[in-house]
């Protein structure tokens, strides 16, 4: 990710917060001043319902397939890092905005050498996201 990229979206300082805090200690934070508002900014961005559910799936894939450790699941993670980034590149109405791929990216980057109560707590946080964003978005 450029620092063009990183400098131009504002994720209302979720990336600074997550460089000093952790998803499951801080979780009722991230709930309250995050989820609340990135959800309805990533709706007025153009992040639609569908594609919102389609990444919500596939979190929720990949949380089924944690048994043991968090690094064992630590290249779907990456993967779905990816392919937030590959939708950004989109040419067409699949495309997601550049928001949407940063909150990705950011929190995959947090997760890095975390535990899977941390990847728990970032679902939680991920799916109060999409239940903020549901009520702004469009189909």
């Amino acid at each position: 990710m450029s620092n063009h990229f990183k400098n131009n979206v504002d994720l209302f300082g979720l990336d600074i917060f997550l460089k000093k805090n952790p998803f499951k200690s801080k979780l009722g934070d991230l709930l309250d001043e995050y989820a609340t508002k990135l959800g309805p900014t990533l709706a007025n961005k153009g992040l639609t319902r569908s594609q919102m559910r389609r990444f919500y799936q596939e979190l929720k894939s990949i949380e089924g397939r944690l048994n043991g450790s968090l690094e064992a699941i630590m290249p779907l993670v990456q993967m779905f890092k990816a392919k937030a980034h590959y939708a950004s590149g989109r040419k067409d109405q699949t495309r997601v905005p550049l928001e949407f791929v940063k909150l990705i990216d950011v929190s995959v980057d947090r997760l890095k050498g975390s535990d899977k109560e941390e990847f728990k707590a970032f679902v939680k946080f991920f799916e109060a996201l999409v239940a903020y964003h549901y009520e702004k978005a469009k189909e």
